[in-house]
């Protein structure tokens, strides 16, 4: 709270109602007292959106403004929220009577470190030396010659001891978009990724950690868009880091690096076989096999480059490479996914024969299910639903509903504990349908076979079922 005392001495003495802006000004300090820096935050934004709702904003109120501004910037990270609070309190100051255009100084000073922060660092020295000579008349050398020290670091391009680099408060972001990823929030994980990109031509950034933290951005983004299945942007997305990463990847040239970076052209490849980009999905997952080592991911890695090589046409080379992945030890829960994937494929090639047979999904399912286990690489809702229509397409319809009911049963749970947003909680409930189309299906295939239902040999026609 450096500028509290600064905000107060700035007060003009006049006589005020509880609701006047310097009222409630004077009362941050209290709010401090007792709730800290989150409580002084909510006091002055809910009563500036109260005042600007009411249309009761005047130029009074640039001192809520300029003290929310500093509160964004130093308490939650967010200097182009701040930049938005500044500029909108220097419109109300200047607006206003001297006393009001003195609270500008400090809110042009407030620009000057939120401009810093956002490594627009000659506006920043531009917006300290306009201040200056009005910041000294108000509060003395010891602290003007402290703003002129700073100024001096952004002229350099160099972040004084009050600033937050902007690509440090990216980083932040971008943890908490990785942590709503690995909990299946995706909406969450793509809004906050979108929060984190920096313009690419911001000056005063290090380029080089510029393109790092903007590529980890478009790598949230992409991993989240194909997880909410919006293949294409996600293809874009991931394509637009992999430019970042390794400008010559199409080419094969300068495409060196460790996990981070197999991991990206393992996602972009996926996004590629889903959009049935074949020759782009070629060349990223060449890229992720030349650069992973790590035996999980490189199993993984497998489960990707099947799916090229079935749309393709290679049926039976994606079966046999399944297969003896299947086998191998040392990773039980990706063996048993790689078994129930084959099945899916066998399932899917035999339908077209008409002699698509149960018993392999089942036991391949059961297998998977059994194999599950908290963090490992099954989820079980996924794997019941991706079973159950199979299930149902080969005459199992008892074994497709009990799947299928318990896949809803788990989604829906999820869905009700999750915090996404609502772009995220929308996705989550559009892929139920699925799952409910072959839940109820099911129930009226079982059903029909009941004594008391009347089915009748009609197009589109269903079952009446005659119950006590």
């Amino acid at each position: 709270m450096k500028w509290l005392a600064f905000w107060l001495f700035a007060l003009p003495c006049v006589a005020q109602s509880q609701d006047h802006p310097f009222a409630l000004a004077d009362q941050v300090g209290a709010v401090f007292q007792a709730e800290g820096e989150d409580g002084v935050f909510r006091f002055l934004e809910s009563n500036i959106r109260r005042a600007r709702a009411s249309g009761q904003l005047t130029p009074e109120w640039a001192v809520l403004f300029m003290m929310l501004a500093d509160s964004a910037r130093n308490t939650r990270a967010n200097a182009a929220y701040a930049l938005r609070l500044a500029d909108e309190g220097l419109e109300l100051a200047r607006s206003g009577t001297i006393d009001d255009r003195d609270m500008a100084v400090l809110l042009e000073v407030s620009r000057a470190y939120i401009l810093a922060d956002l490594g627009r660092f000659e506006e920043a020295v531009t917006a300290a030396v306009m201040a200056l000579p009005a910041f000294r008349a108000q509060f003395g050398d010891a602290d003007a010659d402290d703003l002129q020290s700073y100024a001096l670091d952004w002229s350099k391009g160099q972040l004084s001891a009050f600033n937050t680099s902007a690509l440090t408060v990216a980083q932040g972001v971008l943890d908490q978009a990785e942590g709503a990823l690995n909990k299946g929030e995706y909406g969450s994980a793509l809004t906050l990724a979108a929060r984190a990109f920096l313009p690419p031509d911001d000056v005063g950034l290090d380029p080089a950690q510029l393109a790092a933290s903007n590529t980890r951005a478009g790598f949230v983004s992409g991993q989240a868009l194909y997880l909410l299945n919006r293949y294409e942007a996600a293809k874009a997305a991931l394509t637009g880091a992999a430019d970042l990463a390794a400008p010559g990847w199409r080419q094969g040239e300068g495409v060196g690096g460790g996990p981070a970076l197999a991991d990206l052209f393992f996602w972009l490849g996926r996004a590629c076989v889903a959009v049935d980009d074949r020759d782009l999905a070629r060349t990223a997952l060449a890229l992720a096999d030349r650069l992973t080592t790590d035996p999980r991911a490189r199993n993984s890695l497998l489960f990707a480059r099947v799916g090229l090589m079935e749309a393709l046409g290679d049926g039976a080379g994606a079966i046999a490479a399944l297969d003896a992945a299947s086998l191998r030890k040392g990773i039980p829960d990706q063996a048993a996914l790689a078994g129930f994937y084959a099945a899916l494929l066998r399932a899917r090639a035999a339908r077209d024969l008409q002699t698509l047979q149960s018993a392999g999904v089942l036991a391949a399912a059961q297998a998977a299910l059994g194999a599950a286990a908290p963090g490992n690489a099954i989820a079980p809702d996924f794997i019941r639903t991706q079973a159950a229509p199979w299930l149902l397409a080969a005459g199992d319809a008892e074994n497709a509903l009990a799947f299928a009911r318990a896949a809803l049963s788990g989604t829906l749970a999820a869905i009700a504990e999750s915090r996404d947003t609502d772009t995220g909680t929308l996705a989550a409930r559009k892929a139920t349908r699925e799952v409910v189309d072959t839940l109820l299906a099911s129930a009226h295939t079982l059903d029909a076979q009941s004594p008391i239902a009347f089915c009748p040999d009609l197009e589109g026609a269903g079952c009446v079922i005659f119950a006590p």
